[in-house]
């Protein structure tokens, strides 16, 4: 029970351990609302006591609950779009993958998350069967081709859109209508 845990977060204060949780305020109006707890021991004329201080933490569940729902959505959207998405770091190594770029690039998103294109193109050459020397060139040319962009791209700060031609394990090729956008987080 809530009570109980409590009590031992004060005795784990006492021992020296700080203790952080969250707990129930009610306001002069009768509201229950959250609270964060803070609990640490001092000495105080000789004795050691435990000092609280709590804190509204209203707001900050409310921003918490409404970026779960948005990743939520947003996660949702990108798996099951009928398109390959990605998303690279300033460095232009994959940080993210849907299921349709693994696809696109026959590979699993473990072989391609942490890479750069043009390791993947080395990669992907080798696991090409048909006419390999030829498929190689392709993916090379790719990889050199998006590594250009993603320079392109991070300096200009522009989007990029063109056609790109994908060799398949087949022999056969496919063709894609590419937009290569940039998202400029605060790092």
């Amino acid at each position: 029970n809530d009570m109980a845990a409590a009590g031992k977060a004060i005795q784990r204060a006492l021992a020296g351990e700080p203790q952080q949780f969250e707990w129930w305020g009610l306001r002069q109006n009768g509201e229950i609302f959250p609270k964060e707890i803070r609990l640490q021991a001092a000495t105080h004329f000789g004795r050691t006591v435990v000092i609280a201080s709590g804190r509204d933490i209203t707001e900050r569940q409310r921003v918490e609950a409404a970026w779960i729902e948005s990743q939520a959505l947003y996660y949702s959207l990108v798996e099951n779009l009928p398109c390959g998405v990605f998303r690279k770091d300033a460095t232009g190594r994959y940080v993210f993958v849907n299921p349709q770029f693994c696809k696109l690039k026959g590979l699993t998103e473990e072989e391609i998350l942490g890479k750069t294109p043009e390791e993947i193109a080395f990669f992907q050459s080798a696991k090409l069967s048909a006419n390999p020397a030829t498929m190689a060139i392709r993916q090379v040319t790719l990889a050199t081709q998006g590594q250009t962009h993603h320079e392109s791209i991070m300096r200009t700060g522009q989007f990029i859109e063109q056609e790109e031609i994908y060799p398949q394990p087949d022999g056969t090729v496919e063709y894609y209508q590419a937009v290569k956008s940039p998202v400029f987080g605060v790092d």
